[in-house]
């Protein structure tokens, strides 16, 4: 999942992770059991709202006296999300072993502010 914020700085918030991981995230947030299963329609607004409150969080922790306006986030493709970061330039990425699978958060700040 990818979403852009502008504020005091502009740029991009990226959530990658395997679709297996997605789904045990989305299970564990919605409070389903192990068995049950999840459309893909809603494992992906699972990580649309996780992407926004991680998003969120990150810039009130970095900026917490600045006002930011996130854009909504949506299902991306590998692809996409690498085009994303090319156009912008400062990055940071930190990935997190869940056991099911590999969670990358990234975020591009675009240079120049």
């Amino acid at each position: 999942t990818a979403l852009s914020f502008k504020g005091h700085w502009s740029g991009t918030f990226e959530l990658q992770t395997p679709v297996e991981c997605a789904q045990m995230i989305a299970k564990s947030f919605v409070g389903a059991g192990d068995s049950d299963n999840m459309p893909p329609e809603a494992v992906g607004e699972v990580m649309c709202e996780l992407a926004n409150m991680v998003c969120g969080s990150t810039l009130s922790n970095l900026a917490n006296d600045r006002i930011f306006d996130l854009g909504k986030p949506q299902i991306c493709t590998a692809a996409a999300t690498e085009t994303l970061a090319a156009s912008n330039t400062i990055s940071a990425a930190k990935g997190l072993d869940l056991g099911g699978g590999v969670v990358t958060f990234a975020m591009s700040i675009e240079s120049g502010r």
